[in-house]
C-alpha cells in the first residue's frame, strides 16, 4: 500500500493537524472520526487512517498484514512529508525534545535518497517516539557527516530506554561522507520509546529514524538487544508500510498544580521539573524562531532544562484560559546567547497594558546562563490571554510561561525565593558586569568596538538623492552617483563607479552576461526590502565593495574572480525558507578575494555560516583579515577543500547569537595548508585552526 500514499498535507483533513509538534493522538482521532464518517470498506477506512497517522510520523496500512507491523519513519529536520525513490514515504520531523536542524546539500554517496541525508538534527537531543503497545522494536537510525571531514571530530553515544545501545560512534570513521545505518532492537514498556544522543567529542546528530515493531503486542518482553555495526553503508530500506491502526497516543499531560497553562517555549515534548509540576509543549506562540542552548548549567533553578531554550523573536502569545478572572502571569528567562548588559533588551505586554519594562535579562538576573523569573497580574475579560513581546534591542525572548489564577498559589514552581519586581534587580545578585560562577578570561577580550556599523557605510548622512528606476550601465567609465534607485543596477561595462547611491528593492549584478571589469561600489546601501530573495546583494567578479551597507537581501555579496570587500555592513538578512543556504558574505570558486575589516552577520534560519568559501570550485589566493563574524547557526567560517593559499588573519568570532559564535561553533577548515593567526573569539579566547 505505501506505493499508494500520498503527502498528508494533500488530504482534506490534514489542516487540523499540520502544524503540531506531537500529532499522532490527533491523528488517531482524526482517523476514527474518518472511519465514522465515510462509512466505507475496511480498504477505504485504512487508506484514510494511513493519511491521518502520516501526519504523526506514523506510517500504518490495511488489516491483512501482520499484527506485528506498526512503523514509523521520521526524516529528521523535515518540515514535510517526503517520499524517497523507493516509494516510502517519510514524515516530517516530530517527537524530538531540543536540537537544531542542519540543512545542506549535494549528492551522498552510498544512496538515491540525497534529500534523507542532507539534512540532520544536532545538539544534546532526543527523541520521544509514541508507539502502539508494550513489545519489541527495531531502530534504525539513519546517518551521513555533512560537517566533519576527519575521524575524531564528532564522536557520541545513543541509548534507548535508559541503555546505551550504541557507543562512541563515530560517522565519519565508518563511512566517510556517505550514507550509513545503524539498527538495534530495544524492549518498550510504556508506549513511548525514548531515545537520548550523548556527546563524547561535538554533538551527536541524525538524519532519519525508523522504528519497527519486530513481536505482537502480547509478546512477552525482548531478550536483550544486539547492535549491528556495519562497516559498509546499508542498502535503502525496503521494508513495504505496515498496515496496522495508527497507535493509540494519550495528549500531553494538563499542567499540574493551581496554573492553567504551563507552557515550555521551543520544546516540542512536555516536561516535569524538579518540583513534580508538568510544563505542556510549546503552543499559542505568534511568529519567532527557536533556540537550543545544549547542556548548560544553569544557575538559580533545579529544573535546568526548562532554561535551556527559548523561543525568540516572536511578537505574542495567545493563551487559553477558561473563565474570565484576574489571572498571575509569570515568565521564566535566562540569558544564553549575549554575554554583556544591554545587548537585550524588550518589553512584555499583557491584554494591550505594558507589564514589563525594557527587560534586560543579562542584567537583571546578575549574568549569563542564570535563571529569572518576572511575574504580574492581568484581568482577562475572554477566554484568551494575549502577551506582546517588543523589542528595545535585539530580539525578545522567553524559556517558559506559567499561568494561574490570582491567589491561587500557583506562583512559580522552579525557583522558591520570592521573585523581585520587575522595576528592581534582586539585591543579592551580583552587579550585572560580572559572573560570580565563571572566573575572568586570561586573555584580553578582543574588540569589537570600531567595526563597521549603520553609522559609517552606506550612504553619507545629509546627501540629496535623485529617484531612479532600475539601471543598466553598459558605457565604459560611467559614474552613477546620489540615486535612489528602485530595482537592480546591471553592470555590463568595464570600470564603472556607484557611489553616494542607495538601491532599494535590488542588487547590484556584476559580470552577468558579460565579463566586466573594474567596478568599485563605494558608500552605497542595498535595501533588498525581501525582494531580493534567492541572488546575493553583490555578484559576482572583478568588483569592490568600499563602505557598502547591506541589508534585506537573501544572501550578502558573492565573489567569484578578483573581488574586495571592505569596511562594509551586512547585516539583518531576510527570506529563509526550508533548504536555503544564507551567508553574509559566500563564494563558489575563484580567486584573488579579500575580506578586510568587515561586520559580516547572518542572523536568519539557514546560515550555513558567516562567510563561506564553498569547495565545488577551486579559489586561490584568499585573505581574510580584521573581520567580525556573527551568525545564528552553523559555522562563522567555512573554508572547504579546494581553497588554496588561503589566510585568515586577526578575526573576531563575536558571540551575539552562540558562545561559540555559530551553532556549531567557530569555523570549520578542511584543509591544513591555510594560515591562521591573531583570530579570537569576542571574549578574547584564541582560535586557532
Amino acid at each position: 500500500m505505501h506505493a499508494k500514499h500520498r503527502s498528508p498535507s494533500n488530504h482534506p483533513a490534514f489542516a487540523t493537524l499540520h502544524g503540531r509538534r506531537s500529532p499522532g493522538a490527533a491523528a488517531t482521532v482524526l482517523a476514527s472520526k474518518l472511519a465514522g464518517q465515510r462509512g466505507g470498506t475496511p480498504r477505504k477506512v485504512g487508506a484514510l487512517a494511513a493519511a491521518a497517522a502520516l501526519a504523526a510520523g506514523v506510517v500504518v496500512g490495511t488489516s491483512a498484514q501482520a499484527e506485528t507491523d506498526f512503523s514509523v519513519r521520521i526524516a529528521s529536520g523535515e518540515s514535510k512529508a517526503y517520499t524517497d525513490p523507493s516509494g516510502i514515504v517519510w514524515a516530517p520531523d516530530a517527537h524530538y525534545d531540543n536540537g537544531s536542524v542542519y540543512f545542506g546539500g549535494g549528492n551522498v554517496a552510498g544512496t538515491k535518497s540525497d534529500r534523507l541525508y542532507n539534512r540532520h538534527r544536532w545538539g544534546q537531543f532526543g527523541y520521544n517516539v509514541p508507539v502502539d503497545c508494550e513489545g519489541t522494536y527495531k531502530v534504525t537510525l539513519h546517518f551521513a557527516e555533512n560537517v566533519m571531514n576527519r575521524k575524531g571530530k564528532r564522536v557520541f553515544d545513543v541509548a534507548a530506554e535508559g541503555t546505551t545501545r550504541i557507543s562512541k560512534l563515530d560517522v565519519y570513521a565508518v563511512a566517510g561522507s556517505r550514507a550509513f545505518q545503524r539498527s538495534f532492537d530495544v524492549a518498550v514498556k510504556d508506549k513511548t520509546l525514548n531515545l537520548a544522543f550523548r556527546a563524547v567529542v561535538e554533538d551527536p546528530m541524525v538524519s532519519a529514524l525508523e522504528v519497527t515493531r519486530t513481536t505482537s503486542c502480547s509478546s512477552a518482553p525482548a531478550p536483550a538487544p544486539t547492535t549491528s555495526a556495519p562497516t559498509t553503508p546499508a542498502p535503502e530500506p525496503t521494508t513495504a508500510a505496515p498496515t496496522t491502526p495508527p497507535p493509540s497516543t494519550t495528549a500531553a499531560p494538563a499542567p499540574s498544580g493551581d496554573a492553567v497553562e504551563r507552557i515550555n517555549s521551543a520544546s516540542s515534548s512536555s516536561y516535569t521539573d524538579a518540583s513534580g509540576a508538568i510544563w505542556t509543549p510549546d503552543k499559542g506562540a505568534v511568529g519567532g524562531n527557536v533556540w537550543q542552548g545544549g547542556n548548560v548549567d544553569v544557575v538559580n533553578t533545579t529544573s535546568d532544562a526548562l532554561y535551556r531554550k527559548h523561543r525568540w523573536g516572536m511578537s505574542g502569545y495567545k493563551v487559553p484560559v477558561p473563565e474570565a478572572g484576574t489571572y498571575t502571569v509569570t515568565l521564566h528567562l535566562a540569558e544564553l546567547v549575549f554575554n554583556a548588559s544591554g545587548r537585550r533588551v524588550f518589553d512584555v505586554t499583557a491584554e494591550g497594558a505594558l507589564k514589563v519594562d525594557d527587560l534586560d535579562v543579562f542584567a537583571a538576573a546578575g549574568g549569563a546562563n542564570r535563571a529569572l523569573e518576572r511575574s504580574f497580574n492581568v484581568p482577562v475579560s475572554d477566554g484568551t490571554l494575549n502577551l506582546g513581546f517588543a523589542s528595545s534591542q535585539d530580539d525578545p525572548m522567553v524559556s517558559a510561561i506559567e499561568v494561574a489564577p490570582a491567589g491561587s498559589g500557583g506562583a512559580p514552581t522552579t525557583n522558591p525565593t520570592t521573585t523581585p519586581p520587575p522595576t528592581t534587580n534582586p539585591t543579592t545578585t551580583p552587579p550585572p558586569t560580572a559572573n560570580p560562577t565563571t572566573p575572568p578570561p586570561t586573555t584580553d577580550p578582543a574588540p569589537t568596538t570600531g567595526f563597521p556599523n549603520a553609522s559609517n557605510t552606506g550612504v553619507p548622512a545629509g546627501t540629496q538623492l535623485e529617484s531612479s528606476g532600475p539601471i543598466t550601465v553598459t558605457q565604459n567609465g560611467a559614474v552613477i552617483s546620489n540615486k535612489l534607485v528602485s530595482g537592480d543596477i546591471t553592470v555590463l561595462a568595464n570600470n564603472v563607479t556607484i557611489k553616494n547611491t542607495k538601491v532599494v528593492g535590488g542588487r547590484i549584478a556584476a559580470g552577468y552576461g558579460s565579463e566586466q571589469s573594474g567596478l568599485v561600489v563605494q558608500d552605497v546601501e542595498i535595501d533588498g526590502q525581501g525582494k531580493v530573495r534567492s541572488w546575493s546583494a553583490i555578484g559576482d567578479v572583478n568588483y569592490t565593495c568600499l563602505r557598502c551597507n547591506i541589508h534585506g537581501t537573501g544572501s550578502g555579496p558573492r565573489a567569484a574572480n578578483n573581488v574586495l570587500v571592505q569596511d562594509s555592513y551586512v547585516h539583518d538578512l531576510c527570506c529563509y525558507e526550508v533548504g536555503d543556504h544564507r551567508t553574509a558574505f559566500g563564494s563558489n570558486g575563484g580567486s584573488n578575494i579579500t575580506l578586510r575589516h568587515n561586520t559580516l552577520d547572518c542572523g536568519i534560519g539557514g546560515c550555513s555560516s558567516s562567510t563561506s568559501f564553498y569547495g565545488q570550485w577551486q579559489s586561490d589566493n584568499v585573505l581574510i583579515e580584521r573581520n567580525l563574524f556573527n551568525t545564528v547557526s552553523g559555522y562563522c567560517l567555512l573554508l572547504d577543500e579546494r581553497i588554496t593559499n588561503a589566510r585568515a588573519l586577526d578575526n573576531v568570532f563575536g558571540q551575539k547569537y552562540n558562545p561559540r559564535c555559530g551553532g556549531y561553533g567557530t569555523h570549520v577548515d578542511r584543509s591544513s595548508t591555510h594560515v591562521w593567526s591573531g583570530n579570537k573569539l569576542e571574549d578574547g579566547t584564541p582560535v586557532n585552526n
